[in-house]
């Protein structure tokens, strides 16, 4: 299956909203995205959504991650739809995203929920190795309905890739 991976823009907004959901997700991402503090990536199967990632281009937010890590930027929150997984779209997506990071740093980190140990394999396969055995206490974002927006703690394992500057330096 070809997609197609681009920046999203407002005009995507409602596609995406019927896509995934989580239309206060997306118009904050946008939003971060218009201010240049990220950028929004979508895959799209002719114009239609299938697959989403954003790039936070600035420091993160985890000292712990800041201090350790050396230019870093992160990978977060990428999402196939159900029907597209398992085609190489999340592989494309973290490519396409690992481009865009190259661009401005020389490290990408991404974190994974304890919960969600099927995606080590998945990240590992990608060149991304367990940055330390202990779990980074982070943040994550749940969007409600109502349009709230819940930051709750987090702990994650942190996976780590260097990755080509866009001159050609590692």
């Amino acid at each position: 299956m070809r997609v197609q991976i681009r920046r999203a823009s407002e005009s995507d907004l409602p596609a995406l909203v019927e896509a995934f959901g989580h239309r206060e997700y997306f118009r904050t991402h946008l939003a971060k995205q218009d201010e240049g503090r990220g950028m929004l990536l979508v895959a799209f199967n002719d114009r239609r959504p299938v697959g989403h990632v954003y790039v936070w281009l600035g420091p993160p937010e985890e000292p712990d991650l800041r201090k350790g890590l050396d230019d870093v930027r992160l990978l977060t929150r990428l999402e196939v739809a159900r029907p597209y997984r398992g085609r190489g779209i999340g592989t494309e997506l973290v490519r396409a995203a690992e481009d865009v990071i190259g661009r401005v740093g020389s490290w990408v980190a991404l974190g994974v929920s304890p919960e969600e140990g099927h995606l080590h394999a998945f990240y590992e396969r990608l060149g991304y190795r367990l940055w330390r055995e202990e779990l980074l206490a982070t943040w994550r974002e749940v969007y409600h309905r109502d349009g709230r927006v819940e930051r709750i703690p987090d702990l994650c394992r942190v996976f780590v890739k260097r990755v080509r500057r866009a001159n050609g330096t590692p």
